[in-house]
Order: structure tokens, then sequence, then C-alpha cells
């Protein structure tokens, strides 16, 4: 009943909803992946069928046959390896792909395959930092080279809120903790999911480090707040689907795709850890209390 009404909504606020019909193409169902593609499949209005890869790459080749054969044209990846193996082997449809951080690195972006960003919106989460922690100065940032045009563009939103976002660019999941400890006067350090350089240990190992630096951390999953993180900041369930349905929309009947390589999200979901909070000093004013309430 709540995403019915949320298809309401979005008619009144003037996002397309005419009919169509699509493939849903997820790499495993994992949360990430599943929550999304689920709530894809409620918010959408047309008819919609799903293949899922349960993360074998060796099903590639026969889904994106039966694909291929569909007769629907249009096509969400949802996840990397699904991203991936639409990109290579789906060539006769329009593929929107979501829940993928480093599609630069993985060439993902064609006339006819664009995507949804995999972060939540960058200067919320900066305004909410420094809102709750009006000294915050310098971040530090610790990524694989692909994510640099990502980490740019989270530079210039930093700035906005007087944040200097220090950027450490590392190659493997080794490197990452030794990378942190070559910061220099960083007050906190905002974790990004790049899986590329972040195993489940170098996570483990770098939120280790940072909570013996004293550092304040701005991490990517509400997980995190149980390990020392300050604050999480994840993308909203919702505003990937509607930011997926608005692009199929746009480009239903279209040659190519129209618009940028990847959409930008425009809500964040905001978790405040009050023990780090505490450690740190941190008053929680009303006004930072109002942000984080309505942080979208």
């Amino acid at each position: 009943m709540i995403l019915q009404a949320l298809l309401s909504i979005l008619l009144c606020l003037g996002v397309s909803v005419a009919q169509g019909d699509i493939i849903l193409l997820l790499s495993n169902d994992r949360p990430p992946i599943a929550n999304v593609a689920e709530t894809i499949r409620q918010l959408y209005p047309g008819k919609v069928d799903v293949f899922n890869l349960h993360d074998d790459i060796n099903r590639a080749v026969s889904v994106a046959n039966l694909i291929e054969d569909h007769s629907f044209d249009q096509v969400v990846a949802v996840g990397l390896l699904a991203a991936q193996m639409a990109r290579r082997y789906v060539s006769s449809k329009q593929v929107i792909f979501c829940q993928v951080l480093n599609y630069q690195e993985y060439d993902l972006i064609t006339p006819t395959m664009k995507g949804v960003s995999a972060l939540a919106p960058t200067a919320r989460q900066f305004q909410v930092w420094r809102e709750i922690n009006p000294r915050l100065r310098r971040v530090g940032v610790i990524t694989s080279h692909s994510m640099q045009p990502v980490i740019a563009d989270a530079q210039e939103s930093a700035k906005k809120f007087g944040i200097e976002l220090v950027h450490e660019i590392v190659k493997s999941d080794r490197e990452a903790p030794l990378a942190l400890s070559r910061m220099i006067n960083v007050q906190g350090l905002w974790l990004v999911p790049d899986s590329s350089i972040l195993s489940i240990e170098a996570i483990a190992r770098v939120m280790m480090s940072a909570i013996k630096q004293d550092l304040q951390v701005l991490g990517f999953s509400p997980v995190l707040l149980a390990q020392g993180a300050l604050l999480s900041g994840i993308p909203d369930e919702i505003d990937i689907a509607q930011r997926v349905i608005g692009r199929l929309q746009q480009a239903k009947g279209q040659s190519t795709i129209p618009g940028v390589s990847v959409a930008p999200l425009t809500k964040v979901q905001l978790q405040i850890n009050p023990k780090a909070a505490s450690k740190f000093g941190i008053v929680i004013s009303d006004q930072a209390k109002e942000i984080l309430n309505h942080a979208d």
C-alpha cells in the first residue's frame, strides 16, 4: 500500500509513468541488490520480468541470450556483475544500471547504457557532519584510482561547507590502512564503499586505525556505527527506484538514452552514533536533530 501511494506521488510530481515493460537483471539476492530491485518492481507501472545471475558468471551467456530474445526492449541491471554482463552481452536493448560504484573502471557508459548513482548525495552528508561539528575542517578519504571523478565532485561539495577533503589513492586493500596513517591533521575519515580496494578485512583494519587516531568516521553503512563510526549515510532505495524509472521513461522509444552518464541521487538516510558523539564532545543541537530527521 505504501509503494502504491508513492506511485501516486510520482504522478503528482510530474514523473512519467506511461505503461511499458522492462527486464530486471540482478547480480544476486543479497539485500543491497534485492531490496532495490523489489522497490523498482513495486513502483514500475508496467510488467517486469526478473532474471538473476546468482553471482554466477557462467550463467551470463545463457541469461543474456534469453534477454536478447526477449520482447521487452529495456533492461535494469542491478549490481556490478549484472551491469558488466549487460555491457558485454546485451546489445539490442537499452540498459539502465544501478548499485554500481566504479562504473568508470568497467567502461559501462555507452549511448544505450547509462546509470543511476550508487552514492547518496555527498553535499547533504557533509552539511550534516559540519552542522553537528562546526570545528570540522579536514577529512580524509581513501579510494582506488577509478574513483577520482567521484571524489573530485565530492571535494567541491565539501568545500561549500568549509571542509577540505584529503584524497589518498591506493592500489589494494593492503595499502588502505597505511594510507590513513599518512594523512596529516585530518579530523575525520569519509569511508566510501570502494570494493576494489576495501575488502571486509580492510574495512575492519581501517576502522580500527581510525578509532585509534581519534578520527570521526562517516561510514557507508549503519553497521559501521557499532564499530565506532560517528555517522552513516546511505542512499534511499525509493530514491534509487524513482531515478531508474525516470530514466527508463525518458529513454522509452528513443535510439539512445538521453541525459548524463550517471544520474545523481537526491536523498540520503543518515544515522548518528550517540556514544561516538559523546566521545568527541559533540552536543546534538535542536537544529542538527532537525537536519538528521529530515536528511533527504
